[in-house]
Parts: C-alpha cells; sequence; structure tokens
C-alpha cells in the first residue's frame, strides 16, 4: 500500500485534499502538510516528519509537492534521503492526486514506472479550453 504526503505553499497542501476528498472520498494514507505564513523551516520539517511517522507502514510514500526549489520541496527531498521508501515530486495537480488516491490499495509491481504514469498523467491534464462553433448551426450551445 502507498501513501501520499502532499506539502505546499500556503494551504496548498489541504485545498488539494479537500478537493480529492470531494471525488475519492477520505483516504487514510493521504496527509496534508501546509506551509503557512508565519511557519519556519523547522515547523515544516517536524510536519513532514510526523506525516512520514504516520505513514510508516506502507509500503512506499510519495510526496507531492507544489514547485521545485521551494521549501517545501527542499524539506521534502532531504527527508527522502533518511525514508528510502519514499519519491518526491514537484509540479503537483489534482488529477496527479486522484491517481494515487485510487491506487493507494493495489500492489504497484514497479514504483518508478507507477510515479512516472501519475506525472504523464498530470501532464496530460493541462492544457486550454478552445470554442469551437459548429459550422452551419444556429444553435448557440452547439460546440461545447
Amino acid at each position: 500500500m502507498i501513501g501520499v504526503i502532499l506539502t505546499g505553499h500556503g494551504n496548498f497542501a489541504t485545498g488539494m485534499e479537500s478537493a480529492a476528498q470531494l471525488i475519492v472520498g477520505k483516504k487514510e494514507n493521504l496527509v496534508a502538510v501546509d506551509f503557512k505564513p508565519g511557519s519556519s523551516d523547522t515547523d515544516l520539517k517536524s510536519e513532514l516528519e510526523k506525516a512520514f511517522d504516520k505513514l510508516a507502514s506502507c509500503s512506499h510514500i510519495v510526496v507531492l509537492t507544489d514547485l521545485m526549489g521551494g521549501t517545501p520541496f527542499k524539506t521534502s527531498a532531504m527527508l527522502s534521503v533518511e525514508h528510502k521508501n519514499s519519491t518526491v515530486t514537484y509540479g503537483a495537480n489534482l488529477p496527479m492526486v486522484l491517481e494515487l488516491c485510487m491506487s493507494m490499495a493495489d500492489p504497484i509491481n514497479d514504483i518508478e514506472d507507477f510515479i512516472d504514469k501519475t506525472i504523464q498523467i498530470g501532464k496530460e491534464q493541462i492544457n486550454k479550453f478552445v470554442f469551437d462553433k459548429v459550422q452551419g448551426s444556429n444553435n448557440e450551445d452547439e460546440g461545447i
């Protein structure tokens, strides 16, 4: 079973957790750690260590961070050295969180391949909406 730690600036982590819960329900092996204004690097490290401890029974822990180079990413990366069964990612989005949540209980044979697929899902869900009106139609609702 995998565990997931969400972390990022402000309420990024708890916001993603809340959105995921609306879609897939509460997941016990999902822990959100916010890096709130006024928190220090030491505060964040302590909260992330608690999250790793909570997920200690998981075969692998995937840490999703908001962006590369930020304090949540750097702190998670440093902790991942101590926790050999963990992988830190950055640029997290909701489709990635949902993929991990829906796969938490599944046996995973190749964790690196699974994480790569999760990242690919996140990339595929980034695009823009382009309205394309259907030619020859007078119906304003068509095209979506």
